[in-house]
């Protein structure tokens, strides 16, 4: 749908060629969209769009593709593929360090660090 959107703006595209797409957005993907969008705008370092190189709004870039990545899957793919397995040796992710988005609880009922967060926290950091 970006791309019937970016036609419309020929100072930053020059020609489209959308292949597979619907004739309009239904409700579930504006507010995944739009989700994804806040996640960047409430990024300190977003700065209207127009941030610094040297320091991208890395965090909202992180929380909007862990959005996307639980929109491409279905919920009985999440549960048949982690379940609620937790992940052993802690609240380190991959690579060692902590996660670009980090919970605000690190114990209580019901919390654990369950593979799907590390999953999520993973795709969130590419």
């Amino acid at each position: 749908m970006q791309t019937l959107e970016w036609a419309m703006c020929p100072e930053f595209v020059r020609a489209v060629l959308p292949i597979a797409c619907g004739a309009y957005h239904h409700a579930w993907q504006i507010a995944v969209s739009e989700a994804q969008r806040q996640a960047l705008y409430m990024d300190t370092n977003w700065a209207g769009g127009r941030f610094e190189q040297s320091s991208p709004p890395s965090a909202g870039l992180a929380l909007a593709r862990m959005i996307a990545m639980i929109s491409y899957r279905s919920h009985q793919t999440y549960n048949d593929k982690f379940g609620r397995s937790e992940r052993e040796g802690g609240l380190m992710v991959a690579g060692g360090s902590e996660a670009v988005v980090p919970s605000v609880a690190r114990s209580g009922p019901g919390y654990g660090y369950f593979k799907t967060k590390q999953y999520l926290e993973y795709q969130g950091k590419k």
